[in-house]
């Protein structure tokens, strides 16, 4: 244990809201008024606590810090021996400029970068921004502070860090008053498992975590949980990319929740094959109103091509319909411009979105990540590199410059998908309650209006 380290925890802000995704923590844009946490930086912070180190953390994306704000605050702390900088996708280029005027002010402060992206883009950082920072971390964070500060024997440092080891999260180190729900409730993260069992081959998660899942045991789970409601926290978020993986282990967790007479709202992010009545029912008893379901596609040979879960349509809305009758909601996560995807079945898997009877849908772009395995076979015919993969990611868009897609623009891929999200809202409520709730549908007009406008003043027209 070593407590004379001094470490502060940066998550920046750069003017746009960026939520960690479920897929691999990489990070997307939230236009909306929900603040979350960063549930990396929420138990890495916690375990250097534990460990004696003095620990700080400058939640700039939560305060809504500027850059010349962060930097004055670093200015009035002492004796800081080492910033670690957490970095997503959407956001990379901004912070890594953060780190070279960071490095530039406080020269002699160590900087770490990390974050998932890191892993992804490792090379072409050392060899771009090297004078800025002295640690490039690719593992999970709370994997550097347990080597580096955890541990004094040589061989102690080789073992890993499992999800049991970590504490429950310390929330005096965080704004969780800036941490709301769009409902304006307290917000948490937790982890009740890692990873998960399926490769899909455009997943970065695959490319970060192909051990398979990691479970965090029931009566810690439960620890968790009674942390964060002693804190005020009314909802909470688990992190799972497949929550219901063992859907024996969550009736368990169920029980217990139930059982020792736990009250509060959470959330979950699952796929189709994990649900079903009983379980479902088990869920809402215990307190869930709220499943993010990936489908993705309504093309099986796509999700095949692609080694994605196939689904029934049967079966999608049969899960769904259940969902609806017990009072959870549902989040439907559906992918289009994929390589050979036609303009045809990207409005087949729009119209699979309205008939599925979803709550709410997301439309979202295929992306390609470096060192998946979708980006290493199109390597090969584009020519792509990870060196040129920087410039992919699109300021205000979680999305690639570089298209793949055979028969439509990237331009027009985003378009399509806001369209898309147009279209899905003005169906599930109806055009009569729209015409009511017109203010609803001039927001979803408005963003795809914001969209056409944010290209051309960038000189980028369709």
């Amino acid at each position: 244990m070593n407590s004379s380290k001094s470490v502060l925890f940066l998550r920046p802000f750069y003017g746009v809201n960026i939520i960690s995704d479920m897929g691999g923590d990489l990070g997307v844009v939230d236009y909306s008024n929900q603040i979350c946490c960063d549930v990396s930086i929420l138990y890495a912070a916690s375990l250097s606590q534990s460990l004696g180190m003095n620990t700080t953390v400058i939640d700039a994306n939560a305060r809504r810090l500027t850059k010349i704000q962060v930097l004055n605050e670093l200015s009035t702390m002492k004796c800081l021996d080492e910033i670690l900088v957490k970095a997503t996708a959407p956001s990379i280029k901004e912070d890594l400029q953060l780190c070279l005027e960071i490095k530039e002010k406080f020269p002699n402060i160590k900087i770490t970068i990390f974050g998932h992206i890191i892993k992804l883009l490792d090379e072409w950082i050392k060899e771009k921004y090297i004078s800025a920072i002295d640690n490039v971390w690719v593992e999970p964070i709370e994997e550097y502070i347990y080597r580096n500060f955890g541990r004094t024997s040589k061989e102690e440092n080789k073992l890993s860090l499992t999800l049991n080891d970590l504490p429950i999260i310390d929330y005096s180190l965080f704004p969780i008053e800036k941490y709301k729900t769009l409902g304006g409730k307290s917000f948490s993260y937790l982890w009740a498992s890692r990873g998960c069992k399926f490769k899909c081959d455009y997943c970065p998660y695959s490319a970060l975590f192909n051990k398979g899942i990691e479970f965090r045991d029931i009566d810690k789970i439960i620890l968790d949980i009674k942390n964060a409601l002693a804190n005020g926290v009314e909802v909470i978020q688990f992190r799972d990319p497949f929550f219901t993986a063992n859907k024996f282990r969550i009736k368990e967790l169920c029980d217990e929740i139930i059982k020792q007479g736990l009250q509060f709202e959470w959330y979950c992010e699952t796929y189709l094959s994990g649900l079903d009545r009983e379980l479902l029912e088990k869920m809402y008893e215990a307190g869930n109103r709220l499943i993010c379901i990936g489908i993705e596609s309504a093309t099986s040979d796509i999700l095949k091509m692609h080694r994605r879960p196939t689904f029934s349509e049967d079966r999608l809305k049969n899960i769904v319909s259940i969902m609806d009758e017990i009072g959870i909601e549902s989040v439907g996560f559906f992918m289009i411009g994929f390589e050979s995807e036609t303009i045809e079945q990207m409005y087949d898997t729009c119209d699979l979105a309205i008939r599925s009877g979803v709550t709410y849908a997301q439309f979202n772009i295929w992306t390609l990540y470096p060192d998946t395995h979708a980006f290493q076979n199109l390597q090969l015919d584009t020519q792509v590199n990870t060196n040129e993969a920087i410039d992919y990611y699109l300021p205000f868009e979680n999305r690639v410059s570089y298209n793949p897609n055979k028969f439509l623009s990237r331009d027009e891929l985003e378009y399509l998908s806001q369209l898309f999200l147009l279209l899905f809202n003005i169906s599930r409520i109806g055009f009569n309650e729209a015409y009511k709730n017109y203010k609803y549908i001039e927001i979803q007009r408005s963003r795809v209006q914001r969209y056409i406008k944010m290209r051309e003043e960038n000189g980028k027209k369709f």
